[in-house]
């Protein structure tokens, strides 16, 4: 039990207790935190969609995938509906951040745990670089990509 408790702690989302981030990096991870919650959880996307905020134009490449794809595609909302995996626990960590004007651009390390209709849990961990646009005070997804940790996990 003890080990779980601990598991659980280390699965907590949040910066990494060394970094001292500044309160424009720090709206930044919230948004980011935000985003990427509802992605795990919203089988319609449509939460994720409000979170992010994309544009047209926001571009994602989730490597394993032969080439990007826009987030605002019916693509993305297609693959999500089909995708019956639950999310238990998410932990994004910001490695570094850089804010230049209305441009926010982070290196990130996540890890996921989903549970499978079938009750198995399986674990992803992967890591992405995005590049974020604030438009009127409030953080937009404008792009990135992101890669699993090992070409064995699931993409």
């Amino acid at each position: 039990m003890r080990a779980l408790g601990l598991a659980f702690v280390l699965l907590l989302p949040g910066p990494l207790v060394a970094q001292n981030w500044s309160a424009d990096e720090q709206s930044l991870i919230a948004a980011i935190e935000e985003c990427w919650a509802q992605a795990a959880t919203d089988s319609s996307m449509e939460g994720f969609l409000e979170a992010c905020r994309p544009t047209d134009e926001t571009t994602y490449w989730w490597t394993p995938e032969t080439t990007p794809f826009s987030l605002t595609s019916s693509w993305v909302r297609q693959a999500r509906a089909a995708w019956n995996d639950v999310a238990v626990a998410q932990d994004l960590r910001p490695l570094r951040i850089q804010i230049d004007g209305d441009f926010g651009f982070i290196f990130l390390h996540g890890i996921r745990i989903w549970e499978t209709p079938d009750g198995t849990k399986r674990t992803e961990s992967w890591r992405g670089y995005e590049v974020w646009k604030r438009t009127s005070g409030s953080w937009s997804f404008y792009g990135g990509m992101g890669a699993p940790d090992s070409l064995d996990e699931p993409g």
